[in-house]
């Protein structure tokens, strides 16, 4: 066995492995380089970066002390200074300096080699600039060791020339990128002879890697590590080309959400849905060059209008709304134009979403009449529809007919069947909030031959999880039960977090009517957590409002009353009002409630509940 160390130094004598290959059936070449060395018979073994802790996370303290990447930082800090260890207090700041290096080891050995100077918790603060921070390596070590700019600088000069453009101008992608995309981009003028070519050189000089083709369309995509990215975007204003090139990732991307378009409400959806996730951080740089002082906001608009589905239906609808605030902080008030209207509208459902229904208000108000005067017939649709559903999520069934309708007809006349069935939908929930069972079924029983005809599971989901609540209003909970697992099933698959969520919440009373007061609190307490995370404070009456029924049937009133209390203060502070299955909960809790209290004891945990803030109403069980 012959081993060839660092054999990129010497990569044009590839051609003398064959022959020593040659000499003996016996002989086996072992070779470490940063490129392979496309010879016959050479098998790739690419070195991955360490194992790294799981960011989306928390984890303990001996797990992380476990993790590999963790424990060479360890070891190298403590060759610094040997009092370092992993403590409590420096673990978690440990875990995300090892992971935003990339689980490189040169990254990871520099950054320990400066813990004398620098505790980790401060280095995470002077990560801006890696390749300024990651210097100060051992003088004994060659020089491309001793920092990392020397060490990504020493793969860098052997590229060609059109593999340094391509290297610096994929730095504007932040996430990774597929091959249209970096064509698009990269070589918009036409000027680079072949991007396959010098990607693939990139690839095989481990500048870039290559990831697993996306599973919605088989695509195959590419990253660079950010310690690497630095690196590359340095290059990349050497170049000048860093307004050019970010404008060109602007637009494509937002050209990209505007062939989706509307097709996001089709049978298609939830490939579009994984489109946008795994371009998530692209298009989020997108929105931020469109914000940037001088700028165009424009191509901001199709990324917002498309993006608003996912928002809502990956949980990210806080996130929405900070980029639409920001973009109406951008755009025109006057004259009304179709920009400003569809923002409007659009911030005014994601308030909507997360129970803030009086900014919600406040943007429809001010967003309606707009799309009236400047004729979009899209939005002016969709702003009947969120003034219908802000109607019913005050608890107003009659008043949210007359806009309901007013979307339904216009829906209708633009043959848009996927918002015709959801107002047909939401048309049911109208008719069950004005205690009109059989109406509310018959809407329902309208919506669905139309969502099985567009194809988008996510309204069969909805229709069921409706059909779950005419039933738990009529205290079916059997029936009930039916329906919400076969929506609850349909959400969990289509990754729908705030749907899902509900439907736990929803599973938790149905448990409760089954006497399992465990199954009961596992759900609730579930439902609270996501929907805290989501910051909606509907969802988190409502699981309060749950726990309160749970901790009565536990034997505790008190806790009970009060926590109803809360829960009550918390959903009306909006000027919202529960569902009506939750309606009937709510009565059915409150009465049992007083019947168990002597009216003193009701009225002192009552007043209690009132005056508690949301977090003490959560910590308070």
């Amino acid at each position: 066995l012959l081993v060839l160390d660092n054999f990129e130094q010497v990569s044009a004598a590839a051609p003398v492995v064959t022959t020593l290959l040659s000499l003996g059936s016996q002989v086996k070449v072992l070779v470490t380089s940063r490129m392979i060395l496309n010879l016959s018979g050479e098998h790739e073994y690419a070195v991955p970066p360490m194992r790294l802790p799981d960011p989306r996370r928390p984890i303990a303290l001996a797990e992380v002390s476990q993790i590999e990447a963790v424990q060479l930082f360890a070891q190298r800090a403590q060759a610094a200074q040997s009092s370092f260890s992993i403590t409590a207090d420096n673990a978690a700041a440990v875990a995300e300096l090892c992971n935003r290096l990339d689980g490189l080891p040169l990254a990871i050995e520099l950054a320990a080699a400066r813990i004398r100077l620098l505790p980790p918790q401060t280095m995470l603060t002077r990560l801006g600039s890696r390749l300024n921070l990651l210097k100060g390596g051992a003088r004994d070590l060659p020089t491309r060791q001793q920092t990392l700019r020397q060490a990504i600088d020493w793969s860098y000069t052997l590229l060609s020339d059109a593999e340094k453009i391509l290297f610096a101008r994929l730095a504007v992608f932040v996430g990774g990128w597929t091959l249209e995309a970096a064509e698009a981009i990269c070589n918009a003028e036409g000027e680079l002879d072949d991007v396959v070519d010098s990607l693939e050189a990139l690839l095989n000089s481990s500048l870039i890697r290559g990831d697993e083709p996306a599973q919605f369309d088989g695509q195959p995509r590419f990253r660079m590590l950010e310690t690497i990215r630095e690196f590359a975007l340095e290059k990349l204003a050497e170049r000048g080309e860093s307004a050019r090139l970010t404008r060109n990732h602007a637009l494509f991307y937002s050209q990209q959400m505007q062939t989706i378009g509307i097709r996001i409400y089709s049978a298609e959806a939830q490939r579009h849905l994984a489109w946008i996730g795994t371009e998530y951080d692209n298009l989020r740089a997108a929105l931020a060059w469109c914000l940037e002082p001088g700028s165009d906001i424009h191509p901001a608009i199709p990324i917002v209008t498309v993006g608003m589905w996912f928002w809502f239906r990956r949980g990210h609808p806080q996130e929405g709304r900070e980029w639409c605030r920001r973009i109406i902080g951008k755009l025109n008030r006057w004259p009304p134009n179709p920009e400003m209207a569809s923002m409007l509208i659009i911030s005014g459902q994601l308030a909507m979403w997360q129970g803030d229904l009086k900014s919600s208000a406040e943007l429809l108000k001010e967003g309606t009449p707009m799309t009236q005067v400047v004729e979009d017939e899209v939005y002016m649709a969709l702003s009947y529809l969120a003034n219908g559903l802000l109607m019913l999520h005050r608890g107003n069934g009659t008043e949210a007919f007359p806009s309901l309708e007013n979307a339904l007809t216009l829906f209708q006349e633009m043959n848009f069947n996927f918002f015709v069935a959801n107002t047909l939908i939401h048309l049911g929930n109208a008719s069950l909030a004005s205690n009109d069972v059989r109406g509310a079924q018959a809407y329902l029983e309208r919506a669905t031959p139309l969502a099985e005809q567009v194809g988008e599971e996510w309204l069969i989901a909805s229709i069921l999880n409706n059909q779950g609540e005419v039933a738990r209003t009529q205290r079916d909970y059997q029936q009930a039960q039916d329906y919400y697992e076969k929506s609850e099933s349909l959400f969990r698959k289509l990754g729908d977090i705030d749907d899902h969520n509900r439907l736990i919440h929803s599973l938790g009373y149905i448990a409760l009517y089954k006497g399992d007061i465990e199954a009961a609190a596992q759900r609730f307490h579930e439902s609270l957590r996501v929907f805290r995370e989501l910051g909606n404070r509907r969802g988190i009456a409502e699981c309060l409002a749950g726990i309160a029924r749970l901790s009565l049937m536990r034997g505790k009133p008190i806790l009970s009353a009060t926590l109803l209390s809360a829960a009550t203060v918390i959903i009306h502070a909006d000027g919202a009002d529960w569902w009506p299955a939750d309606q009937v909960e709510y009565r059915q809790s409150l009465s049992d409630i007083q019947s168990a209290l002597s009216k003193a004891d009701f009225d002192a945990a009552w007043k209690a509940g009132q005056v508690m803030t949301l977090e003490q109403a959560i910590a308070f069980e």
